[in-house]
């Protein structure tokens, strides 16, 4: 099982996730198709749904916890080179 703060640097399209957000009663489930500095952008049961990373906490198949959005923000391609500051638990 990998850690969080491994999983945060990685590439997210095409992965399975679950975002949660404080506008939605319950949390999302899909498939990542496209990912921006700000958002990111899921298909879910045949429609396209996109979120503001900042305002979502993200929760990757197979493994416990959840990434805090805002350490998501900023391009993809730097975000894997990116060192985290704080660890996740």
């Amino acid at each position: 099982m990998r850690s969080l703060d491994i999983v945060a640097r990685q590439e997210f399209i095409g992965r399975e996730i679950e975002i949660a957000t404080p506008a939605a009663e319950s949390p999302i489930r899909g498939k990542v198709i496209d990912e921006t500095k700000n958002m990111i952008r899921i298909e879910s049961g045949g429609r396209e749904i996109s979120f503001a990373k900042r305002e979502a906490s993200i929760s990757v198949e197979g493994l416990d916890g959840e990434i805090p959005g805002y350490l998501l923000v900023g391009n993809p391609e730097d975000r894997i080179k990116k060192r985290m500051r704080r660890k996740l638990t």
